[in-house]
């Protein structure tokens, strides 16, 4: 299970919106062993957009802009801040939650990877251990 760990800082969200915690990791986790499976959470600080936006590239690629054309990231916005104003460039919407098939496809998933290869760690070595059974 992947998470954003800006949904774990509800500092910001309205007190209407806000769980005290959003996810209880516990009984997630509990929840996926009685179905049988091996939980795992894979965190991304602050938000995967956060690691969309290492691979300048790859979203030039696929907004079909030049990478001269790529602006500065703001450090005070968030990742899907960010992708949203760097994806009106490309005269298309960014929204957080919605489909991004292409988008992904256009990403080099590889190198993303390797710069977080800390947090996929357990799982790789999860993913190992049962080929090996």
């Amino acid at each position: 299970m992947c998470i954003d760990t800006d949904v774990l800082d509800f500092s910001d969200q309205p007190a209407r919106f806000r769980k005290n915690p959003p996810i209880n990791e516990e009984d997630t986790k509990a929840s996926i062993v009685e179905k049988s499976g091996i939980p795992h959470f894979i965190k991304a600080v602050h938000s995967i957009e956060d690691w969309f936006l290492e691979d300048k590239a790859g979203i030039c690629r696929y907004l079909n802009i030049p990478p001269e054309k790529f602006p500065k990231i703001n450090t005070n916005k968030s990742g899907a801040e960010n992708l949203k104003h760097i994806f009106l460039l490309g005269n298309k919407i960014y929204a957080k939650g919605n489909k991004a098939e292409g988008f992904i496809k256009c990403l080099d998933v590889s190198m993303i990877l390797e710069n977080h290869i800390d947090e996929f760690k357990e799982l790789i070595e999860l993913i190992e251990e049962a080929i090996l059974l």
